[in-house]
């Protein structure tokens, strides 16, 4: 069994820590939980998944993930931490997802941001209105 968190930090990205072995049930629960976060939010979310201590996804879990990442609300996120079969894993559902708004990446860093710069963007466009 896998286990996941999600937080929210003063930068208005969301960071998702995954753990283990990641099976259908773990990313239905989560999907659950993300859903109940976009439907608090007035605009898609930004986020990064933390995946260094993932071990496995299931084939049930990865078109789970595919699904959540499509959804409207689901706005540009970053995995992060990926080892070989992780990257594998993370390309498929990337190009899966067929949004051009996720990346795989190494640093946190970068990660931020790279999404930040998206919320700067969102928040000149309120701005101007």
């Amino acid at each position: 069994m896998g286990s996941y968190q999600i937080t929210c930090g003063a930068d208005q990205i969301f960071r998702i820590y995954f753990d283990g072995y990641i099976e259908e049930a773990d990313a239905q629960a989560y999907r659950d939980e993300i859903v109940e976060i976009f439907e608090q939010e007035s605009e898609p979310i930004r986020s990064i998944l933390y995946v260094a201590n993932v071990r496995r996804v299931s084939g049930g879990a990865r078109r789970i993930f595919r699904e959540v990442g499509q959804r409207p609300m689901s706005g540009e996120s970053v995995v992060l931490g990926t080892n070989r079969y992780l990257r594998v894993a993370a390309t498929f559902v990337i190009r899966a997802v067929g949004k051009n708004t996720i990346r795989v990446m190494d640093e946190e860093e970068e990660a931020v941001k790279w999404l930040q710069s998206f919320l700067a963007s969102s928040v000149d466009s309120v701005d101007r209105v």
